[in-house]
């Protein structure tokens, strides 16, 4: 797979995405 460092880029901004909303959705411990 000559593009696996796309994908992986892919991944990764996907699990930031996921990690965004989490935050923007449930208070964090630190806002606790």
């Amino acid at each position: 797979m000559p593009c696996s460092g796309l994908s992986v880029d892919m991944q990764v901004a996907h699990i930031w995405g996921l990690i965004e909303l989490l935050d923007h959705t449930h208070p964090t411990s630190e806002e606790m």
